[in-house]
Order: C-alpha cells, then sequence, then structure tokens
C-alpha cells in the first residue's frame, strides 16, 4: 500500500528543515565570530547575552528562527 502525502505536510516538513538548517548556520557563525561557544564565558565584552526571535523570508514562507 502506498503512503499518500498532504502537501500541507510535506510544505511544513521544508520549512521546519529550513528552520533547523538556518538555526544551526547561524549558530556556527556568531560561534566563529566571537571565538566561544554559546554558553562560554570570556575576558572579551563580545559575549553572547541574549536570544530574539527573527523571521526570514523563504520561497515556502516565512520561518522563525
Amino acid at each position: 500500500m502506498e503512503k499518500k502525502y498532504n502537501p500541507n505536510d510535506v510544505k511544513q516538513k521544508i520549512r521546519d528543515l529550513i528552520q533547523q538548517i538556518l538555526q544551526e548556520d547561524l549558530e556556527a557563525e556568531l560561534e566563529e565570530f566571537l571565538g566561544c561557544s554559546k554558553y562560554e564565558r570570556t575576558d572579551s565584552d563580545n559575549d553572547r547575552n541574549g536570544y530574539i526571535p527573527k523571521t526570514v523570508k523563504t520561497d515556502i514562507g516565512e520561518v522563525e528562527i
């Protein structure tokens, strides 16, 4: 028996995947820029100090990261 996929479910899965990829990419970029990991503290003034959600517009709709 062949499984049928709902187009909206597929679109949501793609949106979730894009969200995950963007979030991981931004985390890695920030870690590289600051020179420390997410919860690591340094003597520098460039520590992470919070999180603000952002909305990114993609071809499949808006994705919050």
